[in-house]
């Protein structure tokens, strides 16, 4: 059993409660999904608020960071080179999931 730190103010439930789900696995993929995700929209955020920037290029940026997004899940062979044929796939389908989705 591993040894719970002292932390003031955490009370032990909640402790155990956070120490199980950081032991998880699909768990600890969501957070590091997620923590990719927030450095992609940083990275894009700082980019469109430097005055470097062409009004032109905007779109070109937002689709490169979209694509950088979805390339944290879909494999490259699967992502459309138009946007829009993503909402037509039936992503509930099992085996589109498992053309499409990277295996964890």
């Amino acid at each position: 059993m591993k040894a719970k730190p002292k932390f003031i103010g955490v009370p032990t439930s909640l402790y155990d409660y956070f120490a199980n789900h950081l032991e998880d696995k699909l768990f600890r993929y969501k957070i590091l999904g997620l923590a990719n995700i927030i450095e992609i929209i940083n990275h894009m955020n700082i980019k469109y608020q430097s005055q470097q920037m062409e009004i032109q290029d905007l779109k070109n940026e937002m689709h490169k960071g979209i694509f950088r997004i979805i390339d944290l899940f879909i494999l490259p062979k699967a992502i459309p080179e138009n946007l829009c044929d993503l909402t037509e796939l039936d992503w509930i389908e099992p085996k589109n999931q498992k053309k499409c989705f990277y295996e964890a």
